[in-house]
């Protein structure tokens, strides 16, 4: 039996998104003397959106394939519309106080990025279907490669993995997705969202996977998956690429047996409200860089001193946004737009940890 919410899982966010959080500040750390042995870590912070990526895969099969079927496919996606757009769109609101400053201070703005042209398919998620611009809130394309998951990715995960019983089948099937990933050239196909199609398809088999073998030992395989990735981004093996998604693999199905000393860590009640919070960290991050980087030039923080303790109070603006955030517009907005719903389906409601 699968636990309801899996903490371990939940946690998992919480240092992912520090991740890609780091990585988009890594300029900025770059002067910071004791952070230079740790450049070669921060530098590939880009690799925690695959890990989400599967996240999602295994997360929204474990919350919605007990209830799931394709008539009830429009209340799937009005829910997880509810639980992502009302972020994304303040997110989007809050870009416009940065221009409005930059404007007011300088008279124009020096960018590209915020063409009210792309406003459109940039707040209905779609943009970056057919896009691999980064314009706008630039972290937010993966939010739009999720909606495209949402839109069409689930429904055909359910009818490939519901019923599948063969476990060497899960398996194979699980290696060939990751290593069509990996192989496959997917960067030459239009807009972004081929970056999501093997990944979110290889979380949903790896939970199928998890259904059927109930007694695995979680521990070991979250061991080797957390072993895997060190070894992998450690560059002994050239940083490889599929051996990062493999871990990935190995982490998600050990910790969803929520025993062990990793997923006890990651089940501490700090970690797991960081993960809680993560989705809000992610879609926010960038709004406060872009702010934090205009102070701190209008500052000239040039010494050591000076440069850590902007780091410092970025990261905090960071956690301290990314919780506002959830309390005050995420959590709310998803329970009023579920409250008023205008589908009568009764889907299973797991929703905390995604």
């Amino acid at each position: 039996m699968i636990s309801r919410d899996i903490k371990a899982l939940t946690g998992v966010r919480f240092f992912a998104a520090l991740w890609v959080v780091l990585f988009h500040f890594k300029d900025e750390l770059e002067p910071i003397s004791f952070i230079k042995p740790l450049k070669w870590v921060i530098d590939l912070g880009h690799f925690a959106v695959p890990m989400f990526f599967i996240l999602s895969g295994f997360i929204l099969s474990h919350t919605y394939f007990a209830r799931y079927s394709l008539s009830n496919h429009a209340d799937f996606i009005y829910r997880r519309f509810a639980r992502m757009w009302p972020v994304h769109l303040v997110s989007v609101l809050s870009l416009f106080v940065y221009i409005g400053i930059i404007v007011a201070h300088s008279g124009h703005i020096e960018s590209d990025n915020y063409s009210i042209q792309n406003l459109p398919l940039e707040l209905t998620l779609v943009r970056c279907w057919l896009s691999k611009d980064l314009v706008w809130n630039y972290p937010a394309w993966s939010i739009h490669a999720e909606w495209f998951a949402y839109v069409f990715l689930f429904p055909i995960a359910f009818l490939l993995f519901r019923q599948i019983s063969s476990r060497l089948l899960l398996i194979f099937t699980i290696g060939t997705l990751l290593g069509a990933h990996t192989f496959l050239p997917i960067s030459q196909f239009p807009g972004m969202c081929a970056e999501i199609i093997f990944l979110f398809l290889a979380g949903s088999a790896i939970y199928r996977l998890r259904v059927l073998i109930q007694d695995l030992p979680g521990t070991w395989f979250a061991t080797a998956g957390l072993l895997l990735f060190v070894i992998s981004i450690s560059g002994l093996f050239n940083h490889s690429i599929s051996l990062i998604y493999l871990a990935f693999a190995l982490l998600v199905l050990g910790l969803s047996y929520d025993g062990g000393w990793i997923a006890q860590l990651l089940s501490q009640r700090t970690i797991v409200y960081g993960g809680t919070i993560s989705y809000s960290i992610y879609m926010t991050h960038a709004v406060v860089l872009k702010f934090y980087s205009a102070v701190g030039h209008k500052l000239g923080w040039q010494t050591q001193e000076s440069l850590i303790a902007g780091a410092l109070v970025f990261i905090g603006a960071v956690l301290v946004t990314g919780s506002a955030f959830y309390h005050v517009i995420e959590a709310p907005c998803n329970k009023t737009l579920r409250k008023h719903s205008p589908f009568e389906f009764d889907l299973m409601e797991r929703e905390r940890i995604k």
